[in-house]
């Protein structure tokens, strides 16, 4: 039998490269014949230059940047030579990642240091810029990017303001140099977004995604309110409107700021992937079963998460899809809409999350295993 592993991160447990081997185990104490073809995955946050380099051959740049809280670190980006592509990970600096649970709080927390890597992309004349923006710790609208390239924000007195998530209400104005705006435009951008919320209200940036980075409930409303207030600001200097496109409320509404400043294409992390392997040749050989699956499989993966990008597209071609993780929110009829045969969950076991999560490794090749035999008995 032939497998396609798919898998994402199991988060704060395994890696995907983790997660594919321990289906390979899993599988080959069933089927000691077994083929597989298999690709770590990114919704373009963290792991997204993971998955791209474990494709192509990249050369890495180097580089001293910020975490989100204004704090120095060693970062990196990828750039294809061949094409002079740049590939940026947002979260490699400002990630939740590079934060201790107490620093958490996007009413703090700045995209400044995914705007370092961007601008020294820029300077060394690359062509087109592919921005994974997932896994973030923000919620500044991307106008932390936005001062790291140049942008001068100014309050009502005219001071100088250097945005993050508390202090939006107080931007009045903004300067972008002629000499910046002709840099943005010799690019093109495209933005790696897999998520559908747009920037405000229920299913916005902050009500979204904020508490899971730090936030309480007035802290929630504090961020909506100033990116309400800023979003004005915007949208007078710019004469348009992105906050109600889908994916604009992604990355703390860091979709909503580089579409603003950079006119930049929204695109699937997973139509990136699923290019790069060319996946109508990959299936043309057929496969048994096609096996993903990320850690929780929830609301938020219906709302367009690799998992959820991934099944979309995989559905089409009429191969039985499992879903495996460690936890499941969803309900029957919701995860079969994705055209899954069946969705393994490591809880199910009536293991503690902890456990779980500590011994996902084991539990994952068990489970694997216990379903080929019960589907072929």
């Amino acid at each position: 039998m032939r497998y396609l592993l798919l898998p994402d991160k199991f988060k704060g447990s395994l890696t995907s490269e983790e997660v594919i081997n321990a289906l390979k185990k899993g599988i080959l104490s069933f089927d000691s014949k077994a083929e597989f073809q298999s690709y770590i995955i990114s919704d373009g946050g963290e792991g997204f230059l993971d998955s791209l380099e474990s494709l192509i051959d990249f050369k890495r740049i180097e580089i001293k940047s910020k975490d989100s809280r204004n704090n120095q670190i060693n970062s990196y980006y990828l750039i294809d030579e061949k094409s002079n592509r740049a590939y940026i990970e947002l979260a490699k600096s400002s990630g939740l990642i590079n934060l201790s649970q107490n620093n958490r709080n996007p009413l703090y927390t700045s995209t400044y240091g995914t705007g370092i890597e961007i601008n020294d992309a820029l300077d060394r004349g690359v062509e087109e810029v592919f921005i994974g923006i997932g896994g973030s710790s923000t919620n500044d609208l991307g106008l932390g990017i936005f001062a790291a390239l140049g942008v001068i924000f100014l309050d009502k007195n005219n001071n100088e303001i250097m945005p993050n998530g508390s202090n939006l209400v107080e931007i009045e104005k903004l300067i972008i140099l002629d000499s910046l705006r002709n840099k943005i435009k010799k690019v093109k951008w495209f933005i790696v977004n897999d998520v559908e919320n747009i920037l405000f209200g229920e299913n916005g940036a902050a009500n979204t995604y904020a508490e899971q980075k730090g936030a309480n409930k007035n802290d929630i409303e504090k961020l909506e309110s100033g990116g309400n207030s800023v979003h004005q600001v915007l949208s007078e200097f710019f004469k348009k409107d992105y906050s109600k496109i889908k994916g604009a409320g992604a990355a703390g509404g860091c979709g909503y700021g580089l579409k603003l400043l950079t006119e930049g294409k929204f695109i699937n992390g997973i139509d990136i992937l699923f290019k790069i392997i060319n996946i109508n040749k990959v299936l043309d050989g057929g496969a048994n079963y096609i096996i993903t699956g990320e850690g929780q499989i929830d609301h938020q993966t219906l709302s367009g998460k690799a998992v959820y990008s991934l099944t979309r597209r995989l559905k089409p071609f009429n191969i039985p899809i499992l879903l495996i993780c460690g936890k499941n929110l969803l309900k029957k009829n919701e995860w079969e809409s994705l055209g899954v045969e069946n969705v393994l969950t490591l809880s199910k076991k009536g293991h503690s999350d902890k456990y779980c999560m500590e011994n996902a490794k084991e539990l994952v090749e068990e489970l694997i295993n216990d379903y080929l035999k019960a589907k072929n008995t």
